[in-house]
C-alpha cells in the first residue's frame, strides 16, 4: 500500500530518488530546458519559412485562396475544408475544395487520430493527397493565413470545426509510419 499522500499507480511502486538524485536531476532538467527553448524557437522559424515557401509555390500555380473568400465560402456552406494536420497539437495547413468529400470519397473517413493510428484509413489519406492536397496533382486551394486578430480567427475556426460535414481532417502522407507510406 502506498504511504499517505502518495498515489499508487496500478502495478507501479513510487520511486524515492533521495537528495543525491535531486542534486543530479535538477541540473539536468535545467540544462534540458536551456537547450530546448532555443531549439524550439529555431525549429519554429524553420517551419515558418518552409510554410511561406510552400504558400509562394502554390500561389504561383494559382492554388491559393484568400482568407476573406474562404470565410465567405464557409458562411455560404460551399465546399469542404481539408485540415492537413502534422501533429495532434496543431493543424498546419487548411485547404478548401468546392467538392463534398463525404459524398465523393469511396473510402471511410474518421478523425485525425484514428486515421493516423489505423491503417484501414490509409487509402483515404492517399486518395485525398493525390486528388486534393498534393502540390503537383491536387486541385484544392491552400487557404492563405488571415490578417485578422488571433481571437477572431480562433472563434471562426471553433465555430466551423464543431460537428459539421464541411470539415475533414486528413493525415499527410509523410506523417504516416514509413511502412504505410506509398
Amino acid at each position: 500500500m502506498a504511504p499517505k499522500g502518495e498515489t499508487k499507480i496500478q502495478g507501479k511502486e513510487p520511486v524515492n530518488i533521495g537528495l543525491l538524485g535531486l542534486l543530479v536531476l535538477v541540473p539536468l532538467l535545467l540544462l534540458a530546458a536551456g537547450i530546448s527553448i532555443p531549439y524550439s524557437l529555431a525549429a519554429g522559424q524553420i517551419r515558418l519559412r518552409r510554410q511561406i515557401a510552400f504558400q509562394a509555390k502554390l500561389k504561383a500555380r494559382n492554388r491559393t485562396m484568400e482568407w476573406s473568400d474562404f470565410v465567405d465560402a464557409l458562411n455560404e456552406h460551399r465546399g469542404t475544408v481539408i485540415e492537413e494536420r502534422f501533429s495532434l497539437k496543431s493543424f498546419d495547413r487548411s485547404w478548401w475544395t468546392p467538392d463534398n468529400l463525404y459524398a465523393e470519397s469511396l473510402y471511410p473517413i474518421a478523425d485525425w487520430l484514428t486515421m493516423r493510428d489505423d491503417p484501414n484509413f490509409d487509402q483515404f489519406s492517399k486518395w485525398c493527397h493525390q486528388r486534393y492536397t498534393s502540390p503537383e496533382t491536387g486541385n484544392a486551394l491552400l487557404v492563405c493565413s488571415p490578417d485578422a486578430p488571433g481571437k477572431e480567427v480562433y472563434e471562426f475556426w471553433s465555430r466551423f470545426r464543431s460537428g459539421n460535414n464541411i470539415w475533414v481532417e486528413v493525415v499527410p502522407l509523410d506523417v504516416l509510419p514509413r511502412r504505410r507510406r506509398p
